[in-house]
């Protein structure tokens, strides 16, 4: 009878466990979260942010430059490496790194915060216009998403307003701009970024190479 009802503790306790573990699982719902949280959710940058001095000088700003540009690429590793110690690979890697960077801005190439110019127009009024409300919507517009691509930059526009001048590059394929000025750079997750067609557009019509895409690079 001992040996039976030890057995039916032992049975009673594995039940008891099985469930406890199981319904977490089961009641893990995210629908309910996911209505809560709408995918377009954006807020106003915070009013001292660089983002938010960007926003107000853009209406005041006159000359707006658009540049394309080519971002640096981490350099591929030869596949022989793979035969070499971790140590001796991790030395290698870092100096094939290191030249790779120093190359990429040396020797008289023009480069807009380390991603070489491929070229850049001045904007007429019209062309403006287009700029300027992509730029309202990718600055303007701070998204409760976060994504965790890294950054790579093809677009900027610069502007002066007021004596100071604002950089914004923009990352079309990882949602993501960098603004600067006075020194200071701030990046972060953008709004809705506007037509990347269209700031294309602008950059072919006045000759301008575009960036190689990410896919092109791999080939």
């Amino acid at each position: 009878m001992d040996s039976f009802r030890s057995s039916l503790a032992v049975a009673a306790l594995a039940l008891w466990w099985a469930l406890a573990w199981a319904a977490p699982v089961r009641a893990a719902a995210p629908v309910a979260v996911a209505a809560t949280l709408p995918e377009d959710a954006v807020r106003p940058p915070e009013p001292d942010s660089l983002r938010a001095q960007a926003i107000a000088a853009l209406e005041r700003a006159g000359e707006m430059t658009l540049y394309s540009l080519q971002p640096w690429q981490y350099p591929r590793l030869p596949a022989r490496w793979e035969r070499l110690s971790d140590q001796e690979r991790d030395r290698r890697e870092q100096a094939l790194v290191e030249r790779s960077e120093r190359e990429w801005c040396g020797k008289g190439q023009r480069c807009f915060y380390r991603n070489q110019v491929l070229g850049r127009t001045r904007l007429g009024a019209a062309d403006r216009a287009t700029v300027r409300a992509a730029l309202n919507e990718a600055v303007g517009q701070v998204p409760d998403e976060v994504s965790l691509c890294a950054p790579e930059y093809r677009h900027a526009v610069s502007f002066v307003s007021d004596g100071r001048r604002f950089d914004v590059l923009l990352c079309y394929e990882c949602g993501q701009i960098l603004v600067a000025a006075d020194g200071r750079q701030e990046s972060g997750q953008a709004g809705r970024m506007g037509s990347q067609r269209a700031v294309d557009a602008i950059l072919r019509r006045a000759g301008i190479a575009l960036a190689r895409a990410p896919a092109d690079e791999e080939e």
